[in-house]
C-alpha cells in the first residue's frame, strides 16, 4: 500500500503533520536495466513530469520524490554509479486535496482515522507508541569504503580543488545493514529519538524510505498569505509590496545547511560546542560558498531584486548534532515546479560549488548510486509546497537498509576528521553489538541438551568476538566475579571457557535440584555473563495432545542478516511478533524472508509434511539452528530434508510440526 506520513518538529519533540495512503493518481519514472545497459528516463520525459505535477496541485495534494539522478539527467551530467532496475528516477502521488483552512476533511485518499490517532492536545504525538504495530532490528553495518579508500578519494578531491575545477565537493557514501520487521515502526522509532523538522515516511510498495532530514530544500507560498518565520520586516524592505512584480506571485525560501558538530546533553557543553562551530573558519566558508550558490540560483528565476539574504550564518540544533545555516528568500512569477526545479535541483548544499563542475568531480569519485538520498521529499497541499533535502535518509528493500552519509570537502578539510564526521552521522542507524542468550529446561537438578547449549553459544561468541565472560559472583559467595585476562573468545581460550562455563552451571543445577525450571542465560556484549529463572509448569496431557494455532508475521525478516544465525539478545522482532498473535488468539507467529520463503517462528524451528516427506527450511533462509532441531536432524536425518518453503505453498502443507528446547515437539496449524 502506497502511504506517506509527514513530521516536523517543535522544540525536541517529533509532531505529526499530515498522513496519506492510496492516491488518486500517480507517476513513476524508473530506471530499467536491459542486459548490463542501464536505462533512464530523458530530460523531456522529466520535465513532462513537472508539468503533470503542476497541473495536479491546482486540485490534489501531492507528494512528489526526487532522486540525486534526475539531478543529473536535468543538469546533463554523469551519475556516480547506476541505479538498481525498477528505481524511482521521479515519482509523484496525487491525493484528494484538504480543506483550504487546513483542518482536514474526510476526503478519499486521506487517511484520517491514521493521522487523528496520531494528534492529541496541542497537536503533539502520543508517546505509549501505540500506532507501531511490530518490531524491527537491524544487521551489522558494512561500509563500501574503508579508511583507506576514503583518505585516497579525500585526497584526489583536494587536488582537483587546487587544479580550480570546484570549492567545494559533498562526498558521500552509502552503509548498508540488513533489515527486519516493520519499515514504518523504523521510523516512528527513529523520529522520536531524533526529531527534525522535515521528516518523511514514504511507503512507495517495492521499497520504503525513512528520512529525517533537518534540512530545508526550498519552500513556496503565495506572497499575499505568506506569514513567515524570520524576518517579515527585512522581506517587505526588500519586495515592495505595492509593486506589481511581488504583489501576485510565490516567495520561496531556502535553507542551506553545512557544518556539523555532535550535541550532548549538557547544556554548558553545547554552548562551547555552538561557539566552536560558529568560529570555524572552514564551517563558516562551506556555508557561506553554498549560500552564494543558492543566492545565484535564485537569481535566475526572479526578477532583479527578487532575491534577499535574510540570515547570513546561524547555528541550529538537533538531538545529536548543532549544524550552521542560512536563510535566502525570493520571489517567483508562478511558482511552477517546471520552471523552478530544473534551476534549483540538486541542492547545492549536497552537490559543492560550482553545481556542474562538481557534479561531474562527484561522478568520478563516487561509485554508487545515491538515489533518493540527497535528493528531495516534498508536500504539496492548498498551494504550499515544502521540500526537504533527504539527508539522514534511509531506503529499505529485500531485507537491506541503506543509509547516505557524507560532508563538504574543503582543501581545510582533514580526511581522518570527515571520517570520524561521517560515522557520526551513521549514529541514528548504527546497532550496537548485541549479546547472547540460552534457554533451557532445568528438569530435577539436569539441564537438558547442556552440551549442546554450551556449544552454540560459545561458538556464537566466537564469531560474534564477544569478551569471555564475566560471571556474576553467587549468591552464597562474597567473592568478586570471576574475570577472565583473555579480551575475547578465541581457539587458544575455548577449552577454559568451556570448563568455565560448565562449572557454572553445575553450580545452578546444585541449587535448583527439584522442581522444573526455565533457564536463561544471558552473555551480554560487554562480556557480562548472568541467568534468570523461573519455575515451569509441566504440560498436562491434554495440553501436549492439542494444536498450536499459527499465524504468519506481518512484516519480513532479512536472511542477509548474520545475526539471525545466533540466538542474540536483540529479539525486537520476535518479541513484538508473538505478543501480537497472542493478543489475537494464536499461539504462535511464523516468520519469512524477503523471498517470502518461511524462516521459523518467535520461539519454534519448523519442520513440515509435503508429499508425504517432511522438511525443514535451511539456514540460509535465515533462522537460527535451533538445539531440538539439530537433535532430530541428527537422529532421523535420513527422512528429514532441507527445502524452502514459500508462503503460497502453505495450503498445500500436509503437517505442521514446531520445535524448541524447553516445549519439545508441538503439532500446529493456520
Amino acid at each position: 500500500m502506497i502511504r506517506f506520513l509527514f513530521y516536523g518538529q517543535e522544540g525536541q519533540h517529533s509532531v505529526a503533520q499530515a498522513s496519506y495512503s492510496n492516491p488518486i493518481q500517480s507517476l513513476r519514472l524508473n530506471a530499467k536495466r536491459q542486459g548490463s545497459r542501464a536505462l533512464y528516463p530523458s530530460r523531456k520525459e522529466i520535465l513532462e513530469a513537472l508539468s503533470t505535477i503542476d497541473q495536479w496541485k491546482e486540485s490534489y495534494d501531492v507528494i512528489c520524490l526526487f532522486s540525486y539522478e534526475m539531478g543529473c539527467i536535468l543538469q546533463n551530467v554523469a551519475m556516480p554509479g547506476d541505479l538498481p532496475d525498477g528505481y524511482p528516477v521521479t515519482a509523484a502521488y496525487a491525493f484528494a486535496e484538504s480543506a483550504k483552512t487546513g483542518v482536514r476533511q474526510n476526503l478519499p485518499g486521506l487517511d484520517n482515522e491514521a493521522l487523528a490517532s496520531e494528534f492529541y492536545t496541542q497537536g503533539s504525538v502520543r508517546d505509549d507508541d501505540a500506532q507501531l504495530s511490530g518490531g524491527f532490528d537491524l544487521g551489522p553495518m558494512h561500509s563500501c569504503l574503508n579508511q583507506t579508500d576514503y583518505n585516497r578519494h579525500i585526497q584526489s578531491i583536494q587536488e582537483k580543488i587546487r587544479g580550480g575545477l570546484s570549492y567545494q565537493v559533498n562526498f558521500t557514501a552509502p552503509l548498508r545493514t540488513a533489515f527486519s520487521g516493520d519499515p514504518e515502526a523504523f521510523f516512528h522509532w527513529l523520529r522520536k529519538r531524533y526529531p527534525s523538522p522535515y521528516s518523511v515516511f514514504a511507503n512507495l510498495g517495492d521499497r520504503q524510505i525513512v528520512s529525517i532530514s533537518p534540512e530545508l530544500f526550498f519552500s513556496c507560498r503565495p506572497v499575499v498569505d505568506y506569514a513567515p518565520l524570520h524576518g517579515e520586516e527585512l522581506f517587505r524592505k526588500h519586495h515592495n509590496s505595492r509593486d506589481r512584480r511581488f504583489a501576485d506571485g510565490f516567495r520561496l525560501e531556502v535553507r542551506p545547511m553545512k557544518g556539523t558538530v555532535r550535541a550532548t546533553k549538557d547544556n554548558t557543553e553545547n554552548e562551547s560546542l555552538k561557539r566552536r562551530l560558529l568560529e570555524s573558519e572552514k564551517d563558516r566558508a562551506e556555508l557561506a560558498m553554498i549560500t552564494d550558490l543558492l543566492r545565484n540560483d535564485l537569481g535566475r528565476i526572479s526578477p532583479a531584486g527578487g532575491v534577499s539574504l535574510e540570515k547570513a550564518i546561524q547555528p541550529e540544533s538537533y538531538t545529536y548534532v548543532h549544524q550552521l545555516t542560512s536563510v535566502i528568500s525570493a520571489f517567483h512569477p508562478t511558482g511552477r515546479l517546471s520552471e523552478m526545479i530544473p534551476s534549483l535541483f540538486p541542492s547545492g548544499s549536497i552537490t559543492g560549488a560550482p553545481r556542474i563542475e562538481t557534479m561531474k568531480i562527484i561522478a568520478e569519485e563516487e561509485s554508487e548510486y545515491r538515489g533518493i538520498y540527497t535528493g528531495s521529499i516534498g508536500l504539496i497541499r492548498s498551494n504550499e509546497v515544502s521540500f526537504n533535502v533527504a539527508i539522514r535518509t534511509a531506503e529499505i528493500s529485500r531485507g537491506m537498509l541503506r543509509y547516505g552519509a557524507g560532508g563538504g570537502i574543503t582543501l581545510g578539510s582533514e580526511a581522518g576528521q570527515e571520517w570520524k564526521e561521517l560515522h557520526w552521522k551513521v549514529r541514528p542507524v548504527k546497532p550496537e553489538k548485541p549479546g547472547l542468550i540460552e534457554t533451557m529446561a532445568l528438569v530435577h537438578g539436569r539441564i537438558k541438551n547442556r552440551k549442546l547449549h554450551i556449544q552454540r553459544m560459545l561458538r556464537s561468541g566466537r564469531v560474534l568476538r564477544l569478551p569471555c565472560p564475566v560471571f556474576e559472583a553467587r549468591k552464597d559467595s562474597s567473592a568478586s566475579p570471576d574475570r577472565d585476562s583473555s579480551p575475547e573468545i578465541n581457539r587458544a581460550n575455548l577449552t577454559i571457557q568451556i570448563q568455565r562455563l560448565t562449572q557454572y552451571l553445575d553450580q545452578i543445577q546444585n541449587e535448583n535440584a527439584i522442581g522444573r525450571f526455565r533457564l536463561r542465560l544471558h552473555w551480554q556484549s560487554n562480556g557480562t555473563f548472568s541467568y534468570s529463572i523461573s519455575r515451569q509448569e509441566p504440560r498436562r496431557k491434554h495440553a501436549r495432545n492439542s494444536l498450536w494455532k499459527i499465524k504468519i508475521a506481518e512484516s519480513s525478516m532479512s536472511s542477509r542478516d548474520p545475526w539471525l544465525l545466533h540466538k542474540v539478545d536483540r529479539r525486537k522482532c520476535y518479541n513484538e511478533g508473538l505478543a501480537i498473535a497472542r493478543d489475537s488468539g494464536y499461539d504462535e507467529d511464523l516468520f519469512f524472508n524477503e523471498r517470502n520463503e518461511i524462516t521459523e517462528g518467535s520461539i519454534t524451528n519448523v519442520f513440515y509434511m509435503m508429499d508425504q516427506r517432511w522438511y525443514t527450511p535451511p539456514i540460509r533462509c535465515g533462522l537460527l539452528a535451533g538445539v531440538q532441531r539439530s537433535r532430530l536432524l541428527s537422529k532421523w536425518g535420513h527422512r528429514i530434508s532441507f527445502r524452502p518453503l514459500k508462503k503460497s505453498e502453505l495450503e498445500t502443507v500436509q503437517r505442521i510440526v514446531l520445535v524448541n528446547s524447553l516445549r519439545g515437539l508441538i503439532e500446529a496449524s493456520l
